[in-house]
């Protein structure tokens, strides 16, 4: 799964209708078709659509007219972000087209291609806007905890966008405990 990070804490990005506009302006199905050459599909979530916990939720739609008026209305109608990315071709291509889509709704991105090892420790000291990563393919969706949890910001895991919701955390942990596949697939 190749997704975006962004960092919440950080204004802009603190700003949901901002984050809502970034999410809006890229077009995933055309990445797919052709960056990915029609072998990848749009993710409507981060579980995969063959795993047991999978539920089908609508995908995002590609919207930049809803994203230009998003970002019209937030605080920050135009902002300046920066786009880390691995040196790895497809992920730079991909980061450049994110970036191209975005700078379609009126933001300016700067994509950033970096070692992995340099790129780690600047998501891990939150020294980035947003980020384009790799999930790897889950066995066992309580995985969410490390990299959407609250307790879970580096370096205790892997929580980059430093997401704090109390109510994600509490389904989260809920879902860690359950051991009724259907109860905790509701839960996912």
């Amino acid at each position: 799964l190749v997704y975006v990070v962004v960092a919440e804490q950080h204004p802009p990005l603190d700003d949901a209708r901002v984050r809502r506009a970034l999410s809006l302006a890229i077009d995933r199905a055309t990445i797919c078709a052709t960056l990915f050459d029609g072998r990848a599909q749009p993710a409507s979530g981060l579980i995969a659509p063959a795993h047991w916990a999978h539920t089908d939720t609508p995908l995002l739609p590609f919207d930049p007219a809803a994203a230009r008026q998003l970002l019209a209305s937030s605080t920050s109608p135009h902002p300046r972000l920066t786009l880390l990315t691995s040196i790895e071709r497809l992920r730079g291509d991909v980061a450049r087209f994110v970036a191209q889509e975005l700078t379609d709704v009126g933001v300016e991105v700067d994509v950033v291609p970096l070692e992995l090892g340099t790129m780690i420790a600047r998501l891990n000291g939150g020294d980035f806007d947003l980020a384009l990563l790799l999930l790897p393919e889950m066995t066992e969706p309580n995985v969410l905890r490390r990299f959407l949890g609250g307790a879970f910001v580096p370096p205790e895991g892997a929580n980059r966008g430093h997401v704090a919701d109390p109510e994600l955390d509490a389904l989260l942990d809920e879902g860690d405990r359950e051991g009724d596949p259907t109860k905790r697939r509701a839960l996912y």
